[in-house]
């Protein structure tokens, strides 16, 4: 997974990522993440804005089946970030696939920082927090751009990630 700045946005960076990776018949291929959303209609225009993926979570089912978690954040302003985390398989090519409640392949945050005492402002976003195996998740709870304070906590039931 590589991600970076295209230098298409002003105070909204706006990131390419590209995933390579090995097919199941050892060919190498290469896509741009947004062309995978794009094809299999799993992201809403808000979450098409690419995220800097910084981190890749390798989990298995029951039945062995083995999903990538692609974690990543943005910001649309000075003063609105977002989280999201998205899950993949690689069958034939990469695709998504439906790991999260409401049988979603994403999960997406954004807040607005605005909403925060100016002299209580962190220096970033309050992240998702995943266990080093992959198995919890802990999602930050907002509600109209606010941050709550509070976490979704979710699980991994052998098959798909459910609220804890």
């Amino acid at each position: 997974m590589y991600s970076w700045n295209s230098q298409m946005g002003g105070t909204m960076i706006l990131y390419k990522s590209c995933v390579i990776y090995k097919t199941p018949s050892n060919a190498i291929d290469i896509q741009l993440v947004l062309d995978i959303q794009e094809k299999y209609a799993v992201a809403s225009d808000s979450e098409l804005d690419n995220p800097l993926f910084n981190k890749i979570i390798l989990i298995s089912s029951d039945n062995g089946q083995k999903y990538y978690l692609f974690k990543g954040e943005g910001k649309a302003s000075t003063r609105s970030y977002w989280l999201t985390l998205q899950a993949f398989v690689i069958e034939d090519q990469i695709k998504p696939v439906r790991l999260f409640p409401n049988n979603s392949a994403t999960i997406f945050v954004d807040y607005d920082f605005s909403f925060l005492n100016p002299y209580n402002q962190p220096d970033g976003v309050w992240p998702i927090e995943i266990s080093d195996d992959g198995m919890q998740l802990k999602v930050p709870r907002v509600s109209h751009g606010r941050f709550s304070w509070e976490f979704v906590e979710y699980v991994f039931n052998g098959y798909q990630y459910v609220i804890k």
